[in-house]
């Protein structure tokens, strides 16, 4: 009896331990899946941090690099593209490269005038460049021939002023302006093909090109500035087409050689000193377009020996015509209502109708 009551305590004494393992140890599992959610979480937080942190420390993209150089040539970067500024290696006849320093050469604005090299004979301008910039190849003294590709849009002012030795060049036909100074003091330029894509020919754009003989202004053009082609000592030439209006001051000032001229109907004034000291010009047919022609206009032609006056002009002014040793004789239409001062020379027999 006694034994089969201690069994009996045993076994309850067994069943209670047993009820309290269990409970622990469901009670330890939810605590477990609890820590490994609150884990995969602050695993979760870190990743992004990770990442935010990544996007913060990205560099930036280049998109500007002051004056440096990359073996031949000194550049700098903005938005990405390269403008070359002075060329410095020792070649004579250069090529130059579409990239440096991995980005596109877009415009060039110094060559050897900034680096003090002056020997290069010869370029050709990749088709990543669009535009010449200002002086970007300015006393360029021994540069006899350059390439322009038609990707080129623009070429500046004085681009190639003092090229003495560029013996020609042709525009392409992406160019629509051919600015001040472009190729002024070219003195061996001979000849030029001025593409129907340009509109402007501006101020001194090939004054005194020297040898340059002749030249034919495609109907594009609509203005010819002051002194576009002033001092062209050998031309003998020139085509204006009738999309001119205007004859600038001095377009053909001292183009010595200059025979005869055609000026279309087109055109309503000739401006101060237009073919002034032409000294080789014999005749003159103004259209009656025209309406004035300003002071000095024609002074000092002194082989002009005929000029027609159309009965549209309404002003000839001071010295128009003035020092025109050869012209004896004139006949000048009623409408003209102002004569300036010494606009015939005094010998000069007149004719009013």
């Amino acid at each position: 009896m006694n034994n089969s009551r201690k069994l009996f305590s045993v076994l309850i004494a067994a069943l209670v331990l047993f009820s309290l393992t269990t409970g622990c140890s469901k009670d330890s599992g939810e605590d477990t899946t609890g820590s490994e959610h609150t884990n995969t979480s602050e695993n979760t937080t870190t990743i992004q941090q990770t990442e935010t942190t990544t996007q913060e420390t990205t560099q930036p993209e280049v998109t500007y690099i002051a004056n440096t150089s990359d073996g031949d040539y000194e550049y700098e970067v903005e938005s990405g593209n390269v403008t070359v500024t002075g060329y410095i290696g020792t070649e004579i006849n250069v090529i130059m490269p579409d990239t440096i320093a991995g980005f596109p050469v877009k415009t060039i604005s110094g060559f050897i005038a900034n680096s003090g090299y002056k020997k290069v004979e010869s370029v050709i301008i990749p088709n990543s460049v669009t535009s010449i910039g200002n002086c970007a190849f300015r006393y360029c003294w021994s540069l006899i021939s350059v390439t322009i590709p038609n990707s080129v849009t623009s070429i500046e002012v004085c681009a190639f002023d003092s090229c003495e030795s560029l013996a020609s060049v042709t525009i392409p036909n992406s160019v629509t302006s051919i600015r001040e100074y472009a190729f002024s003091n070219c003195k061996s330029l001979t000849s030029v093909t001025i593409p129907n894509s340009i509109t402007s020919i501006e101020a001194c754009a090939f004054d005194s090109c020297e040898s340059l003989a002749s030249v034919t202004i495609p109907n594009s053009v609509t203005s010819i500035g002051a002194q576009a082609f002033g001092n062209c000592k050998s031309l003998t030439s020139v085509t204006i087409p009738n999309s001119i209006t205007s004859i600038e001051a001095c377009a053909f000032d001292s183009c010595e050689s200059l025979a005869s001229v055609t000026i279309p109907n087109s055109v309503t004034s000739i401006e101060n000193d237009a073919f002034h000291n032409c000294t080789s010009l014999t005749n003159v047919t103004i259209p009656n377009s025209v309406m004035s022609i300003k002071d000095y206009a024609f002074s000092d032609c002194i082989s002009l020996i005929s000029v027609t006056i159309p009965n549209s002009v309404t002003i000839i002014g001071a010295q128009a015509f003035g020092n025109c040793k050869s012209l004896t004789s004139v006949t000048i239409p009623n409408s003209v209502t102002i004569i300036g001062k010494g606009a015939f020379p005094s010998e000069t027999i007149i004719t009013r109708v």
